[in-house]
């Protein structure tokens, strides 16, 4: 039976629970309730004050690890990006994310390595860090975080870390050409594969947007935006002290789990065949990894965003598994080739897996424990030139803080590439550099290689040809051309030409020499003359010039353009060929073997010098007969202007006028050096550099280089060694034997080209058992970077590359001293007269700030140390520097913690005098140069330091003079107590004389610093003893090598925060010009000359209600009349205590002597602190006045007159 159809009641609008019953809103009585709407808002209301709950004084957790979604990685970029301050980004793998620590360091999310960075930051450093790091983040990934930074940041100011895992570009990762993780690809979405068309961009397009749209919503979220405050939930069993299980404890710790351990070999197995098959050379296929690398280097370059690239350090036992042998250091320089192809000094590579990360700081083959951590991040910290909180210990840090660097340093020869520890040469002969020394090319001759470094010099990389393959073949440079013995590189714009061959016979050039694939090879020919050897090439303004070993001199036109072929200019021409020098041209001249022209001559062999003598004697050439007239040019460089420089086979010196065409000669030679001195070094005592060109000779000249700053000669000779007895081990070992010397032609003169170091004699030492003087220099090859005149030397017996500064500006720093009774075979040949001589014909100090620096650094600013010869000497081994070990100290501590670089000037005397030491600033500032920092050595000398000055207003003179020089630059002048290295007769470390505390207690009223290091060096004699040197014989009484060391730390580390609170934030006083210095009157000591004072009649002054201040000859004193409480308040009354304090502060004081101007202020103070000083805010003036000397004597003889 149908039923009829249901209908369905309709529910009234809104209904309400009522005494137990459900009832429409309209029954009864009582009213309805609020809306829907009503109840949304409350909801919503109560949610955002939840929110804003949430949020009161919450801040962002910095420690959580890094975000694996897409909101968060932004959120990451975007707070990178709004950093107020220097923003940078740390980006890598699970090295740099620190996770692999969980479960083995308690805490380790605050052990990581950005954690370190922040930990060691200088307190006052506004730098923020931030980091993406992920496990296996591969390049392709590092592309997109850096487009979604570009993004964020498009003006590149956010600065990035990226750190290179070698095992990414293995063969396994080659074809990946997607991101690692989804999400990463999810940012800057129009990077990812797709078919490249419109529709496809478009649509990318679109998702990235609605990605974006996404993200808003999600972080404007209320409750939800605050998630990374309120962080992770800790997992149990990583809350340390709960007896729970950990995750890195087994279930049944006396089982073992065969299927784990076989998983775990497995995966090591993995990890070890992702490093051998890694590579980044072309010749090892496509790789989608490094072509990732290559667009996000490119990437960095087009948006001037400055990036710091490091490789991740690997364990040594496991490196020499998975890259055995050259093969590591060959991927460092693979990946170095790949920044250094942009030229942008913006972008730095650094290899920082040195041989300090030892095995015992890794987890695993490349994650580090926390100690390694923050061996790491001290490290970035440094080549970041970010400011550190403590100077590191120098065995931590990977790079030297200095502006000189060893950019290989190898004792053995053979080949491999990589960073300063890992490469190797095999008898180098010949280098040279671009300008800016940005280029260095090495001729690695028993490799057949040219090798070179680039950008920062970190790596050195294959140029041409294949280790230990020899041949003449021409084509790509490192995949198909092969070298002979190649020598003498020469740049010419992207090229390099060199000279190769068994019997050097060959001229080949490297073209587009820059290029990552370093372009090709071939075997330069041309028309005209041609040279059967060749000895020597060097270019110049599309010449290029060809020394053979015959004696002739050809050029031929090279043109080379970047990014074009090389094309030889018309036909050779013969510019010079032995010829008959002048009658007068050579008498006296010394007489050397010509150098051998066999395939294996390498350098000149000089003549035995005269060993007769049983006594140890100066180098000298032996007298011969005058040479023939022929001369046949053996070195020669070319200036620019068109000036031609050669050495002949007497190492006698010409000059010559090219053509404006650089073609042919516009005249016969002019000899420039006619050396006709017997004497290799002058050696008598007092005699230093400069010398003239008749008082020193050359033995045998293995280059010359001209030095455009200086328009001088650089000049290596080569001195010979005669054992007294044949030696065969000696002759063969004994390399240190080059000395430099720049010739001013002009002059007539010669110097030495120096680094300053502590050891001042290491330039030129004698050997006994070699019967030579040997050097700094070993045998090797040379060039000088014009734009900064700095040195690069390459050394042939070891492998050793290393970049000097400007000799000359290295010269004038110096402040040498030695003695007739030190135990050395040697004087002193460069003192102060080579650094003064030096400064005032050059003024070398003017290129202080064209000076190359590896780290930002500001200043350079400028200090001077002047003292007695116990600031520069040792009785037992000759010069010994405390100025240049103080330079090294506060190089240091400056350098790492203030990004500051300071220069040390110093200037010595013989038992010197407080007046010769203000003698010597006064000197140095006369001469133009401007300080920053002035280091006064105060030392009573057996009472000799006051020998010129021995009243009490004329040493106080010298120290208002001293003032009135250092106002000149507003210079910081620092007294430094050197009575501890003296050792006369008696070990050192003694107490100082009544004397000098009196000098030093009238510094400090005038505000200079004063050190007083002796009581902290007397610990020092557990462990360093004698301070002194023995025999204490007859003037033997200067301190021993680490006596000075000592000393020099302690004055460091009391004057290095005054030093470093002085210069921050200041120009350095060299690149402004120098005050006049104040203007001074009278002294006010004068106004009591001629007076008759009644100072019995004037009031009692007890020194605790006066509070007196000095600057620039102005004496201020306040004087709080509560002390004269007795007294009433006339002005005849005032007067009185006016002039009791002025005979108090003056009359037989310092201030006396040294001031022209007094203020003497009367106040009453209405409260005073807990320390009993009155409170500024309360007091009243009643009675001021300032006098000079003339007004003061007229007051004096009104308020105290008999």
């Amino acid at each position: 039976m149908s039923q009829p159809p249901r209908t369905r009641k309709q529910p009234s609008s809104e209904v309400h629970w009522r005494r137990g019953e459900v009832v429409d809103a309209g029954e009864g009585s009582g009213g309805g309730s609020s809306s829907p709407w009503t109840r949304i808002f409350t909801v919503i209301a109560l949610l955002f004050l939840f929110d804003l709950v949430l949020g009161h004084g919450m801040t962002p957790a910095d420690n959580t690890p890094t975000p694996e979604d897409r909101r968060g990685l932004r959120r990451v970029l975007r707070m990178a990006a709004d950093d107020p301050g220097r923003s940078v980004l740390l980006i890598g793998d699970s090295v740099i994310a620190g996770d692999v620590m969980a479960g083995h360091v308690q805490g380790w999310e605050r052990q990581r390595v950005i954690d370190h960075m922040a930990a060691e930051l200088a307190a006052e450093t506004e730098l923020g860090l931030h980091q993406i790091a992920l496990d296996g983040m591969l390049p392709i990934d590092i592309e997109h975080v850096v487009a979604e930074l570009d993004r964020v940041d498009p003006e590149g100011r956010v600065e990035v870390v990226l750190e290179l895992n070698l095992r990414y570009f293995s063969a396994a990762y080659a074809e990946q050409h997607t991101c690692s993780r989804e999400v990463l690809c999810e940012l800057a979405p129009t990077l990812a594969a797709g078919s490249g068309g419109t529709l496809d961009y478009a649509w990318r397009g679109l998702a990235e947007g609605a990605g974006w749209i996404d993200d808003v919503l999600l972080d404007s979220a209320p409750v939800h935006r605050r998630r990374v405050a309120l962080g992770e939930r800790p997992r149990l069993d990583e809350v340390y002290g709960l007896a729970v299980p950990r995750v890195s404890e087994r279930a049944d710790a006396g089982e073992v789990d065969a299927a784990l351990v076989h998983a775990q070999a497995q995966a090591a197995g993995r990890v070890l065949e992702h490093y051998r098959s890694a590579t980044l050379s072309p010749a090892g296929g496509a790789s989608a990894q490094v072509d990732a690398l290559r667009r996000t280097l490119a990437r960095l370059h087009d948006r001037g965003r400055r990036a710091l690239i490091f490789v991740t350090p690997l364990a040594d036992a496991f490196a020499e598994q998975a890259t055995p042998g050259p093969q590591l250091g060959a991927l460092h320089s693979q990946i170095g080739a790949l920044v250094h192809e942009l030229a942008d000094s913006r972008l730095r590579f650094v290899d920082l897996d040195h041989p300090l990360f030892v095995d015992d700081l890794f987890i695993d083959h490349c994650h580090l424990w926390p100690s390694g951590n923050r061996l790491l991040a001290l490290n970035l910290l440094h080549e970041l030139s970010a400011p550190m909180r403590s100077r590191p210990p120098e065995a931590a840090m990977v790079v030297a803080e200095d502006f000189d660097q060893t950019l290989v340093s190898r004792v053995d020869q053979g080949y491999a590439e990589g960073a300063a520890w890992q490469a190797l040469f095999d008898t180098p002969d010949g280098i040279d550099a671009s300008d800016d020394a940005s280029w260095i090319v090495v001729a690695d001759t028993q490799n057949h290689m040219l090798r070179q470094l680039r950008g920062h010099m970190r790596v050195v990389e294959p140029l041409a040809g294949q280790p230990g393959k020899r041949g003449s073949l021409d084509g790509s440079s490192t995949r198909a051309a092969t070298l002979y013995r190649p020598r003498h590189p020469t740049i010419i714009g992207d090229a390099v030409v060199f000279i190769d061959g068994l019997r050097r016979e060959r001229v080949r050039i490297v073209e587009h020499a820059k290029r990552v694939d370093h372009g090709r090879v071939r075997t330069l020919t041309w028309e005209g003359p041609h040279c059967s050897a060749y000895r020597r090439l060097r270019a110049s303004e599309g010449m290029l010039y060809l020394l053979c070993d015959d004696g002739r001199l050809l050029g031929v036109g090279l043109e080379v353009a970047v990014g074009s072929p090389a094309s030889v200019a018309g036909e050779a021409s013969e510019l010079l060929a032995p010829f008959l020098a002048p009658a007068w041209a050579q008498a006296g001249a010394a007489q050397l073997e010509p150098e051998p022209t066999s395939a294996e001559a390498t350098s000149a062999e000089a003549a035995p010098v005269d060993a007769t003598s049983a006594e140890a004697t100066p180098a000298k050439l032996a007298p011969v007969e005058p040479p023939p007239q022929l001369a046949r040019p053996h070195r020669f460089d070319v200036a620019p202007g068109g000036r031609l420089f050669f050495s002949d086979q007497h190492q006698r010196i010409w000059e010559a006028k090219l053509t404006d065409d650089g073609a042919a000669l516009v005249d016969d030679p002019q000899l420039a050096f006619a050396n006709t001195s017997a004497s290799l070094l002058p050696w008598e005592d007092r005699e230093t550099f400069p010398f003239d060109f008749d008082q020193l000779g050359l033995a045998a000249i293995s280059d010359l280089r001209w030095v455009e700053r200086y328009g001088g000669l650089l000049i290596a000779d080569e001195h010979p060694i005669a054992p007294k007895k044949a030696d065969p081990r000696i002759e063969r070992e004994l390399s240190e034997r080059v000395h430099l010397r720049l010739f001013d032609l002009e002059a007539g003169q010669i110097y030495p080209w120096v680094k300053p170091i502590p050891h001042g004699e290491a330039y030129s030492l004698w050997n006994a058992r070699a019967n030579a003087v040997v050097s700094y220099f070993h045998r090797g090859s040379y060039v000088v970077a014009q734009n900064d005149a700095s040195l690069i030397w390459i050394e042939r017996d070891r492998s050793r590359l290393f970049r000097l500064s400007d000799g000359l500006l290295g010269l004038i720093k110096f402040g040498n001293r030695n003695g007739l009774w030190a135990k050395v075979e040697l004087y002193d040949t460069i003192a102060n007269v080579a650094p003064d001589a030096a400064l005032n014909a050059y003024r070398p100090d003017r290129y202080f700030d064209e000076r190359f620096d590896p780290f930002t650094r500001a200043g350079p600013y400028l200090g001077v140390m002047v003292g007695s010869s116990l600031t520069t000497l040792v009785d037992r081994i000759g010069n010994y520097s405390l100025g240049r070990r103080l330079e090294l100290e506060l190089q240091r501590e400056l350098g790492y913690r203030d990004n500051l670089r300071l220069d040390l000037f110093q200037r010595t005397a013989p038992s010197a005098s407080l007046k010769s030491e203000v003698g010597m600033i006064d000197k140095l500032i006369s001469a133009g140069v401007g300080f920053d920092v002035i280091f006064v050595e105060i030392n009573d000398h057996r009472g000799r330091f006051l020998r010129d000055t021995p009243k009490r207003k004329d040493w106080l003179a010298q120290l208002s003079r001293l003032e009135r020089l250092a106002s000149k630059s507003g210079a910081l002048v620092i007294l430094f107590d050197n009575s501890a290295l003296d050792a006369d007769g008696r070990d050192g470390l003694r107490a100082s004389a009544a004397s000098t505390h009196e000098l030093l207690d009238a510094g400090r009223m005038l505000g200079f610093l004063v050190l007083e290091p002796t009581d902290r060096m007397l610990r020092d004699l557990l462990v360093e003893s004698p301070w002194g040197t023995q025999p204490w014989g007859h003037s033997e009484h200067h301190g021993a090598p680490y006596a000075i060391d000592r000393t020099a730390e302690v004055l460091a580390q009391l004057s290095y925060p005054r030093i470093s609170r002085f210069l921050a934030g200041r120009e350095p006083a060299h690149r402004r010009p120098l005050e006049r210095g104040t203007k001074r009157g009278k002294r006010l000591a004068d106004a009591f000359e001629g007076l008759e004072l009644d100072t019995s009649a004037l009031p009692e002054v007890a020194p605790t209600y006066l509070q007196q201040t000095y600057d620039a000859g102005h004496v201020q004193v306040f004087v709080d009349l509560a002390g004269f409480a007795k007294l009433g308040r006339s002005e005849a009354e005032l007067d009185r205590i006016a002039a009791a304090v002025v005979v108090g502060v003056l009359d037989g004081e310092a201030y006396g002597q040294l001031a022209s101007k007094i203020t003497v202020t009367l106040v009453e103070f209405d409260n005073y602190d807990e320390y009993g000083e009155g409170v500024l805010e309360s007091a009243t003036t009643r009675w001021s006045e300032t006098f000079k000397a003339a007004t003061l004597a007229e007051f004096l003889g009104r308020a105290a007159a008999p």
